[in-house]
């Protein structure tokens, strides 16, 4: 069996928390999640954006297909490159 070990997805939840971040700082919502997940900063990554919901989609697509058949007992973790994954 294998796991998918969301991160920091886009859901409403964060994306009116950011927008709530943006007003008050007088930002651009984009500006906000650019610099909230740049590169280097606390709980960045390598894309330097949130992970959309639609992406654990193409991992959970590509894990039901035969090109995944030699994976078995792994945990993948989509999160933009941000190399803080938890492994049990």
């Amino acid at each position: 069996m294998n796991c998918i070990h969301p991160d920091a997805t886009r859901t409403e939840r964060r994306v009116a928390q950011a927008a709530e971040r943006s007003k008050n700082l007088g930002l651009p919502p984009e500006k906000i999640e650019r610099r909230d997940y740049a590169e280097g900063a606390p709980g960045g990554n390598a894309i330097g954006c949130m992970v959309d919901p639609s992406e654990f989609a193409y991992v959970a697509v590509f894990l039901a297909s035969n090109q995944a058949r030699a994976l078995t007992g792994e945990l993948l973790v989509p999160n933009g490159g941000a190399g803080n994954a938890v492994y049990y």
